[in-house]
C-alpha cells in the first residue's frame, strides 16, 4: 500500500451508505448464486473478470483472498479515497451479497490487504489506526500510520482489531501480510519518508512471530518489490515490482524458493496478466493453488458510445460499469506460474 497512496480525504457517512447500497449492496442477504467462487464459471488460460457486479464493480477493487474451505471471500474496496474490506459468505450452498466487514464500518479508519490464517480464525490486514499512546498524532483520512492489525473470529463475528506487536510492526511502514500453511508471515516494509520497499519473513515462535528477516535476494534489496503473496507451501512468491523488462509501469513477477532457501531471479508473469501502461497492485491464489487472482484496470471505450458515437447517456452507463478504468479483480488458471520455473 505504501507505494500507492499518500494522503487521502475522509469519506462521509452518507457517501459510505451510498457505497454500501450501490456497487455492492452490503445487506448480507442471500443471493441466488450457488457453487464455488460465487457460482462463477471457472476461467481457463485467458483471464476473466471475477464476479462482475458483486466483487468487480464500478468501484476500485483489489486484494481478494478466500478461507481454506472456500466459504468466505474477502476483498478490498476503494471509493472516494476511502478503503475498506468486504466479505461474501456461503451458507449451505447459497452465497450472501458482499457486505463490509465489521472493522471496516468505522469511518475514521481504513483497512485493506486482508490475509487469513490457515484455520480461518484470524484475519490480518493493513490499517491506518493509531497505535496505543499515539492517538493524538492520528489524522482522519491519512496513511500516516501503516501497520498490520488482526482480528479473531468469535461467535459474534470478528473481534475488535488489535495491532500486531513487535517485532513485526516497527517505527517503519508495514503492509500487505500474507501467510503460509504453517503460519509464517510475509509482509512488505518501507522506511518512513522513503519509497523503496522490501519483503520480510517472520516465522511463528509460539508466542507470536520471531524477528523478521529480509528475504536474501539481490532483487529484494535493490528492486523495491512490494505487496508480495506467498504460496501456501512456500514454493514461490508473487509480487509487484518495477524492473527492466516490465510490460507496464509496474508488473507482476514471481520468484521461486530453492531447496537451500535461496530465491530465484524474478520472472515476469508476462502479458497474460501484465499490461502496457498499467500498474500491478495485488496478487493471490485460491486455497488449492488452482487459480491466480490479480488486480487490473480495464477500460472498454465501446461502453461509452452508442453505435460508435460518443453520447452522454453512454458515458453515464459506461462509468457505472466494471469497465470504467477502475482497478478490478481478474482470475485465470494458475498452472502457467509453475511452468515459469527454470529446472
Amino acid at each position: 500500500m505504501d507505494r500507492i497512496v499518500s494522503t487521502v480525504r475522509r469519506i462521509s457517512p452518507g457517501f459510505l451508505l451510498l457505497i454500501i447500497l450501490g456497487g455492492c449492496s452490503g445487506s448480507g442477504e442471500s443471493t441466488h448464486l450457488t457453487g464455488s467462487y460465487l457460482g462463477q464459471d471457472l476461467p481457463g488460460d485467458t483471464p476473466a473478470l471475477f464476479a462482475p457486479g458483486l466483487v468487480s464493480t464500478p468501484l476500485y477493487n483489489r486484494d481478494l483472498v478466500l478461507t481454506a474451505d472456500g466459504d468466505e471471500i474477502y476483498f478490498g474496496v476503494f471509493a472516494n479515497s476511502w478503503y475498506g474490506i468486504a466479505v461474501a459468505e456461503r451458507a449451505g450452498d447459497r452465497w450472501s451479497e458482499p457486505r463490509l466487514t465489521r472493522f471496516s464500518t468505522d469511518t475514521r479508519y481504513m483497512s485493506i490487504e486482508p490475509a487469513l490464517s490457515e484455520d480461518g480464525n484470524r484475519i490480518y490486514f493493513l490499517s491506518n489506526r493509531p497505535p496505543v499512546g499515539r492517538e493524538d498524532e492520528f489524522q482522519t483520512g491519512s496513511w500516516g500510520f501503516q501497520n498490520i492489525w488482526f482480528a479473531d473470529r468469535t461467535v459474534d463475528g470478528w473481534s475488535d482489531p488489535e495491532i500486531l506487536p513487535p517485532p513485526v510492526n516497527s517505527d517503519e511502514n508495514e503492509f500487505f501480510p500474507s501467510l503460509t500453511r504453517d503460519g509464517t508471515l510475509y509482509f512488505s516494509r518501507t522506511i518512513r519518508g522513503e519509497t523503496l520497499a522490501s519483503i520480510y519473513r517472520a516465522r511463528p515462535d509460539g508466542n507470536g512471530f520471531a524477528e523478521p528477516e529480509l528475504i536474501g535476494a539481490d532483487w529484494n534489496r535493490d528492486g523495491s518489490p512490494y505487496n508480495a503473496f506467498i504460496d501456501r507451501d512456500e514454493r514461490f512468491l508473487l509480487f509487484c515490482m518495477e524492473r527492466e523488462g516490465s510490460i507496464g509501469t509496474v508488473d507482476y513477477w514471481v520468484s521461486f524458493r530453492n531447496s537451500d532457501d535461496s530465491w530465484s531471479d524474478p520472472v515476469n508473469l508476462g502479458d497474460r496478466v501484465n499490461q502496457a501502461g498499467a500498474a500491478a497492485t495485488s496478487a493471490s491464489l485460491s486455497p488449492d493453488g488452482r487459480f491466480f487472482f490479480f488486480a487490473r484496470s480495464d477500460f472498454d471505450p465501446d461502453r461509452f458510445t452508442e453505435d460508435g458515437v460518443l453520447t452522454l447517456d453512454a458515458i453515464v452507463r459506461g462509468h457505472a460499469s466494471s469497465w470504467n478504468g477502475n482497478m478490478n479483480i481478474w482470475w485465470v488458471d494458475a498452472s502457467f506460474i509453475e511452468a515459469l520455473r527454470t529446472p
